[in-house]
């Protein structure tokens, strides 16, 4: 079982998240694999009935354009936010911005969110320290 494992979905989203951002996710491949795996099997209801409407919606996404569109919405949204947030908060965001996640080299995605973990209030002690010792 997944070390950190709980009955809430959400939070096991979210802790499979921590895992890849901190760069530490391939140690637990097949746990992972599994906790997905029984999310999605316990969920499958939500999308079974989700599934016609997300079809749908890759339909109407047409080009690139209203991908664009969309990006500098979300892109002048989270600026906004982040002049409303906490400092961690709108230190996260902006690294976001200037960083994505899925455009960043693993390695220096995993090294920057180290730093903000360490901040968070809400950390894991142990996985923070795990997360360290791997990345050195």
């Amino acid at each position: 079982m997944l070390m950190g494992s709980t009955a809430d979905p959400v939070e096991n989203v979210k802790f499979i998240d921590t895992l890849l951002r901190l760069g530490v996710s391939y140690h637990f491949e097949d746990d992972i694999k599994n906790q997905l795996e029984t999310i999605f099997t316990s969920h499958h209801n939500i999308f079974s009935e989700n599934h016609h409407d997300l079809n749908s919606t890759l339909i109407v996404v047409h080009g690139e354009d209203i991908l664009e569109e969309a990006l500098v919405f979300s892109t002048g949204h989270l600026k906004l936010l982040a002049k409303k947030s906490s400092p961690y908060l709108a230190k996260q965001i902006a690294n976001a911005l200037d960083q994505p996640f899925n455009k960043c080299p693993p390695r220096l995605a995993a090294r920057t969110y180290i730093s903000f973990y360490e901040e968070d209030d809400s950390r894991n002690e142990a996985l923070l320290n795990f997360a360290k010792l791997d990345f050195n």
